[in-house]
């Protein structure tokens, strides 16, 4: 993940159905999500998008989007990316 990570990126993790992280890019600050809409709402097949907030994890001013992480048509996993709002304009 940390070779294909740019400017815009500040966070980037892979949780699995359970909502246990199984790829990150640092250290996260919660190991688990279930029970939160980043990975309910992809674990549903959609797409989820969070508010900008301030990360606790990376002190930087960000949005985080959610994607399912899709085995045929069941979903198995999410990807969640954190953007960095100050690098996007």
């Amino acid at each position: 993940l940390k070779e294909h990570k740019g400017e815009i990126v500040t966070e980037a993790f892979v949780s699995a159905a359970d909502g246990t992280k199984v790829g990150f890019l640092s250290k996260p600050t919660n190991w688990s999500h279930k029970g939160k809409p980043k990975h309910d709402v992809p674990m549903s097949g959609k797409e989820w998008q969070g508010p900008v907030e301030l990360d606790d994890s990376t002190g930087i001013k960000q949005l985080q989007v959610a994607v399912p992480i899709f085995e045929g048509s069941t979903p198995i996993g999410a990807l969640v990316v954190g953007l960095n709002i100050m690098k996007m304009q």
